[in-house]
């Protein structure tokens, strides 16, 4: 494992016949198209999600709609967590991150684990030393896993760090810091959130501001 307090890059390596492990921007994300693509990168749901709650695990969105209709993609969330325990996945993503384009424009912005979460320190560090070597490119994630220490990503300008307010680890859930709520109806937020149902560029900004993030249950 790479050194992150003295690694500023990683090695590019040439991985040859390269699978991607980002997804396509999908219709919410196209949305934010005027902005900018929002690439994804999602691992299975409930088995690294360590900080969900029970009734985060009842009402979770993955195990419903088209997750629940077309399987294969949650077993594509099972390679990318496979491909997440490798050694060179570091490498691996900062290759695609370098040569990856669609209609010509090279990634510029990822939403990681619309499914998923950070389940361990080392996996967390392999996503800082990807933060880190790519500060042109901006980061973005809600996480419930706050039993890890995020301040080293929010010291980052190119990174999005949301509390999810319903976690496992409530003790550890910073006011100084953007924490997301999920509201029933709209006229429930309450004037000091922003509502970023539909935009995960308005999240990104709202998330480096500070300020509080409200969703809309779905």
């Amino acid at each position: 494992m790479k050194n992150i307090d003295s690694v500023k890059c990683y090695d590019r390596e040439n991985f040859g016949n390269y699978k991607p492990l980002l997804t396509k921007p999908n219709l919410k994300h196209l949305k934010d198209s005027e902005e900018v693509l929002i690439y994804g990168f999602s691992i299975p749901y409930i088995k690294t999600c360590i900080g969900a709650t029970k009734k985060c695990i009842k009402y979770c969105m993955i195990a419903k709609g088209n997750f629940k209709i077309y399987p294969n993609i949650y077993q594509g969330y099972e390679q990318r967590y496979l491909y997440t325990l490798e050694d060179n996945f570091i490498d691996r993503m900062g290759y695609e991150i370098d040569n990856r384009k669609v209609n010509k424009k090279r990634i510029e912005f990822i939403r990681l684990h619309i499914s998923g979460d950070f389940y361990s320190e080392e996996y967390k560090q392999k996503w800082f030393i990807l933060m880190q070597a790519n500060k042109d490119v901006k980061f973005l994630f809600y996480t419930k896993a706050l039993c890890f220490n995020f301040d080293m990503f929010r010291a980052l300008k190119n990174v999005g760090v949301i509390q999810s307010f319903d976690t496992k680890f409530s003790s550890k859930l910073n006011p100084d810091y953007s924490i997301a709520k999920v509201f029933k109806t709209r006229d429930m937020i309450p004037e000091n959130y922003v509502d970023c149902t539909n935009s995960d560029y308005l999240a990104f900004k709202t998330a480096r501001e500070n300020k509080n993030i409200a969703l809309i249950e779905k």
